[in-house]
């Protein structure tokens, strides 16, 4: 049984804190925050995901959902897993309750687990392991996201290599009013969760606090076996932002999530028994963004971001079972946006990013000190040759420091006969480089050139039909084809091979 009390009293904040960083000249353009107010019941919301641009979710050519804010509260989603699961075609599946296997479990879409995550725009992937690349559980206060988009489908042109299944792209809210609310929920399991938002603005400065705990205790099975756990979670974010003028604006974001958890296993394979044994682990993980927004004219756009972050966790670290990663990333977004014509818009940029593995140690493997970088530039060329043809074609370039360079292409055709539907054809090509793991640990091939990054394409047709103002149907089909899929042979001591 769940309930919340919301309580929210107006009151002025003065934000001199970090405005010194503020003069900083790095930053990006946060398109998300271009998209006007809009019914959340509307088909017609602004998305920006599908086409690094704001455009109307039913024009956007691609099998994309949004899980909007109305949605979240309405729901009351406790974190980002539980809203992901309500998207069709997004599957998580959880070791046991998901406390302590926070990066044992497989996100995936379109039935890979090789996507991209971004947040606000910003790359959020965790080249950890060979598990999760992402972990929604403890990321970001509820109450300080607008909404997630869920991009089904290659996106390797705009997003790069490891976006073969799609995109999911988790917005942040921008203040529109001086307020504080505080949550107070709690639910079965010994769920426990306070959560306080802080938004306003003053002069030039806008910005949103916030703070959520999470406590939860142990957790029954669906046949009623109870299965010992604990969590204690902290995440603090904020986000402050300067107008600099008409033209520019400068943003600041920093989100820090810290848990200490206590977990057991499900099922000794062995004996068939509940394994009650105690494990202990604890996560840290703080990240941080300084975007810039600048307006060439009302025609030209550029963006330009700065990011780092570094994820620390430790399980099970009192057996020789002990499974640590410390891993960090850091990199740069640039991004310039031309409106070439009444009919023609260019998207261009560059992307680098770097992979840091500080420390890995589990029972098979300890390593320190490796990286790997990639860079890229992509162009996107959209052409609307009339109110029902649009073409958009896409061609990318990435140079990986391991396995050289590749160009990835994508080519889309839209056709909306009437306002009430929409066609849509695509073919994307996608190529994924083998993780971490697969590159350093006693799993890799002896000789790494042997092994081989995926490759391959997506092909998809979608239509989309709105019924009335509150009812669409929608309908989407693929086919993907891999070429070189990396896998463990079981065969060969679980060599990573193709």
């Amino acid at each position: 049984m769940k309930f919340a009390r919301r309580v929210k009293k107006r009151k002025a904040v003065l934000c001199a804190l970090l405005s010194g960083a503020m003069l900083l000249p790095m930053s990006m353009l946060v398109h998300a925050e271009e998209a006007e107010k809009q019914d959340p019941y509307s088909f017609d919301q602004v998305v920006v995901t599908a086409t690094k641009t704001p455009v109307k979710e039913f024009e956007a050519n691609a099998n994309i959902t949004v899980v909007t804010k109305e949605d979240i509260e309405r729901w009351h989603f406790q974190d980002i897993t539980e809203a992901l699961r309500t998207v069709p075609g997004v599957t998580i599946n959880n070791y046991s309750n998901g406390v302590g296997y926070e990066q044992s479990s497989h996100l995936r879409i379109n039935g890979t687990e090789k996507i991209v995550v971004l947040i606000d725009g910003v790359r959020a992937n965790v080249n950890g392991s060979t598990f999760n690349v992402f972990s929604g559980a403890g990321l970001l206060s509820m109450d300080r996201i607008e909404r997630i988009e869920v991009l089904k489908g290659s996106a390797s042109t705009l997003y790069g290599a490891d976006a073969k299944g799609g995109v999911i792209n988790i917005i942040t809210r921008k203040a529109d009013a001086n307020k504080t609310s505080l949550t107070v929920a709690s639910g079965s399991y010994s769920k426990q969760q306070y959560a306080l938002l802080n938004e306003g603005k003053s002069g030039n400065y806008s910005w949103v606090f916030g703070y959520q705990k999470d406590i939860s205790g142990d957790y029954t099975a669906g046949n009623g076996v109870v299965i010992p756990s604990y969590r204690d979670a902290d995440s603090y974010s904020f986000k402050l932002t300067r107008k600099i003028d008409a033209k520019s604006n400068l943003a600041f974001n920093y989100n820090n999530y810290a848990a200490s958890v206590m977990y057991t296993g499900t099922y000794n394979d062995t004996t068939g028994k509940q394994d009650t044994t105690k494990k202990y682990g604890s996560i840290n993980s703080w990240d941080a963004s300084l975007t810039y927004n600048y307006a060439f004219s009302d025609k030209v756009k550029n963006q330009l971001l700065l990011f780092t972050r570094r994820r620390d966790t430790d399980y099970d670290y009192t057996t020789a079972s002990r499974w640590m990663m410390k891993l960090g990333s850091w990199g740069i977004q640039d991004q310039v946006t031309i409106q070439a014509g009444k009919k023609h818009l260019l998207v261009t940029g560059y992307d680098m990013f770097q992979d840091q593995i500080f420390d890995y140690k589990d029972q098979n493997s300890a390593y320190t000190d490796k990286n790997v970088t990639n860079q890229a530039l992509f162009v996107q060329d959209e052409w609307s040759f009339s109110n029902q043809w649009k073409l958009t074609t896409g061609l990318r370039y990435d140079m990986h420091s391991t396995y050289g360079n590749h160009t990835t292409p994508s080519i889309n055709l839209g056709y909306k006969p009437t306002d009430r539907t929409s066609f849509y054809v695509s073919y994307k090509e996608f190529f994924v480089v083998p993780n971490q793991y697969q590159l350093f640990s006693p799993y890799a091939p002896t000789d790494i050139s042997t092994l081989k990054p995926e490759t391959g394409n997506t092909m998809e047709f979608g239509v989309n039909h709105r019924l009335d103002n509150s009812t669409t149907a929608s309908f989407h089909i693929f086919t993907r084809n891999t070429q070189n899929k990396i896998y463990y042979d079981s065969s060969n001591n679980w060599k990573v091979g193709n």
